[in-house]
């Protein structure tokens, strides 16, 4: 009986030493993991720090240009398209010229509604959310009311599909 609570003890033991060593492997291998974690930690916040300096930059950049090109108005219109050679969809009875007399260009030339005409918005250059900068140097139909805008494109077809656009940010540029 002595004999075997040696042995059991030994086994007890060699089981205590192996569970241990066992242990050891895993902490290195957890070890190992942890500082993957901490390196990968590290760098998404290097990046974080850079997007939140590359933010600032950018909202400065804005804030620089709104300053030396004067951009202090910004409404939200409503966006349509007309296209004024289809002598139907939003279009008026002489296609070839706009309120100001030039030739309508598709992608450029804008027609606004006469409440954008009365604050004074008629031959700007603006800045459209989404589309980019174009003219206004037309006017839309005297029913319509509100912040509307006409983007003069080169299809009927186009004008259709792209259909309307609501509150979109416009910005006159001078």
């Amino acid at each position: 009986m002595k004999y075997f609570n040696c042995i059991a003890a030994v086994i007890i033991i060699l089981l205590i030493i192996n569970n241990l060593y066992t242990l050891r492997k895993d902490n290195k291998q957890l070890k190992v993991i942890i500082d993957k974690h901490i390196i990968n930690f590290c760098n998404i916040n290097k990046e974080f720090n850079y997007l939140s300096m590359f933010n600032k930059k950018l909202k400065k950049d804005i804030s620089d240009l709104k300053e030396i090109a004067g951009l202090s108005t910004v409404v939200k219109v409503n966006v349509t398209y007309y296209c004024p050679l289809a002598g139907g969809t939003n279009s008026d009875s002489n296609p070839n010229k706009t309120a100001l007399m030039t030739t309508p260009r598709p992608g450029y030339t804008i027609a606004v509604s006469k409440d954008l005409v009365d604050k004074g918005w008629l031959g700007h250059k603006v800045y459209i959310e989404g589309f980019g900068i174009g003219k206004i140097e037309d006017r839309m139909g005297k029913s319509i009311r509100g912040n509307c805008i006409d983007i003069c494109i080169g299809t009927e077809k186009e004008a259709i599909q792209k259909g309307k656009r609501l509150n979109i940010n416009m910005v006159k540029l001078q």
